[in-house]
């Protein structure tokens, strides 16, 4: 959460500088460890502000599930899907004991429209996020190490090859 509003554009990784904003959109609830917040396939209906714990993104297809990241507080878990209302492409399970602030969709698009380069950030900070995911489906693996939050080895490896 250690973002300057100042700071060019490309490189906030957060929304500190606008979450008092968010949280007044929305509705607090809390998660148990391992208590999943949404399921892949779920309509996409509200972005989550992760305010205390830890959370992980996962999909989990077929049996197998693949982390994608972990969330710390001040992160929001949010997905194009939720700008339109489709299905989810992924699971958000808690971690830990977790409190999150659900903000509605609709909500979130309306803040975003008064907020253009708060929209260019995000779409950057997602692109990012897609071009690092693995290239190739495998057995069930973590991008990350769910102790540390670090990248896991593997992952590692294949991003750096490709890089």
């Amino acid at each position: 959460m250690g973002a300057r509003c100042d700071e060019p554009a490309l490189l906030i990784e957060d929304l500190s500088c606008h979450l008092g904003e968010l949280v007044a959109l929305g509705r607090e609830v809390a998660l148990a460890p391992g208590a999943a917040l949404w399921s892949e396939g779920e309509p996409a209906l509200e972005i989550a502000l992760l305010l205390d714990g830890r959370v992980q993104v996962a999909r989990e297809t077929g049996g197998e599930t693949i982390a994608l990241r972990q969330l710390l507080p001040g992160a929001v878990a949010a997905e194009t899907s939720t700008l339109e209302a489709q299905p989810r492409f992924t699971t958000l399970r808690a971690l830990e004991a977790s409190r999150v602030r659900l903000v509605p969709g609709t909500r979130f698009r309306e803040f975003l429209r008064r907020q253009p380069e708060l929209l260019e950030q995000l779409f950057w900070l997602q692109v990012r996020r897609v071009r690092s995911l693995p290239r190739r489906p495998g057995r069930s693996r973590s991008v990350v190490d769910a102790p540390t939050g670090l990248y896991a080895r593997a992952f590692f490896c294949e991003r750096l090859v490709a890089e």
